[in-house]
């Protein structure tokens, strides 16, 4: 894996996020808003997308469901990374097609290794 992109509207744990996968070699794209996410996903074609729910322009279910909608993007791993821990909000982002539903707060080791997985 060689390409994240991040969607997260939290500046200080995007930054986080950003260093982290810049360590491990990978390069990396952000976005604070959903619709800015959804460009970079189409322009970057990145190999992994994590993706929060909560954003400040559009809910992260919809971003989630018009990336697996998009055929440019839909083959994409995309990771839910969110507060909203409820069995109902996991249930829903991963029938919308998420890969994986981490919930705030994380583990990085954790992350990581469920991202290994998924590859």
């Amino acid at each position: 894996m060689s390409r994240v992109l991040i969607i997260e509207d939290e500046p200080d744990l995007q930054q986080v996020l950003e260093y982290s996968f810049r360590q491990e070699g990978h390069e990396v794209a952000a976005a604070g808003r959903g619709a800015d996410g959804l460009r970079l996903a189409k322009e970057h074609k990145p190999d992994l997308i994590l993706l929060d729910l909560m954003l400040p322009d559009m809910d992260g279910f919809d971003v989630c469901k018009k990336i697996r909608q998009d055929k440019s993007t839909q083959h994409i791993p995309i990771i839910m990374l969110t507060a909203r821990s409820s069995n109902m909000d996991q249930v829903v982002g991963l029938e919308l097609g998420a890969d994986d539903y981490v919930t705030k707060p994380f583990d990085f080791t954790v992350l990581h290794s469920r991202i290994k997985n998924l590859f």
